[in-house]
């Protein structure tokens, strides 16, 4: 009988200590200074530090996806109960807006998640060609036209398409393919470079002279 009522107690003592450790769990925190809603930057390099007051004993720091870390740095990313860590952020060579998010980790649950946003430097576009015009000779050749762009940007021939040929391209280049001209008389051709979605846009003339 004693026996029983001694597991008994083991037992109670057990589910009340249990209770206590759920009510410390449920009353841990985990809070930011400066407590941010969000952590806007503009396109230009930028840096952020903040304390961390934590009543869990560990933490981790991680961004939503794996290329985030191209662009932000984050220093310390784990630590024990309170401490700081910095958001650094590269300059923002393009027009687009980016974003992340910033999870703080206790064990495998998000305590806490701070949104981060930075802002493009607006779009533009330029040609390596002195007023947007090329005078190009009657024989058959290529083109290399260095293209200066913070967007992704297309390239379209609107006029002349029967002798002028989009060829090869990269993020800052497009080669054009200019047949020989056998018409006896000079032509012209426009090749319209732009941005989708955005003003950026303009028009290359491209004159081939005659035999």
């Amino acid at each position: 009988m004693k026996q029983l009522k001694y597991i008994a107690v083991l037992v109670l003592a057990a589910v009340v200590f249990s209770a206590c450790d759920d009510d410390t769990r449920e009353e841990r925190r985990l809070e930011l200074s400066p407590a941010l809603p969000a952590l806007d930057f503009t396109a230009e390099k930028g840096v952020q530090t903040f304390i961390l007051y934590s009543g869990f004993p560990s933490w981790h720091i991680s961004l939503s996806y794996e290329d985030d870390s191209q662009w932000i740095d984050v220093w310390p990313t784990e630590g024990d109960f309170d401490g700081r860590f910095s958001i650094t952020v590269a300059a923002n060579p393009t027009g687009y807006v980016r974003s992340s998010i910033l999870s703080v980790y206790a064990g495998k649950q998000i305590v806490y998640q701070l949104p981060i946003r930075q802002t493009g430097r607006g779009f533009s576009l330029a040609l390596n060609v002195p007023d947007n015009r090329k005078t190009v000779a009657a024989a058959a050749q290529e083109l290399e036209i260095v293209v200066t762009a913070t967007g992704t940007w297309h390239a379209e021939v609107t006029k002349g398409g029967d002798w002028i040929l989009p060829g090869e391209s990269s993020p800052i280049r497009q080669h054009l393919l200019i047949s020989e001209n056998g018409t006896g008389s000079q032509r012209e051709g426009i090749v319209h470079f732009a941005i989708p979605g955005t003003d950026a846009e303009l028009d290359l003339y491209i004159t081939q002279t005659a035999n």
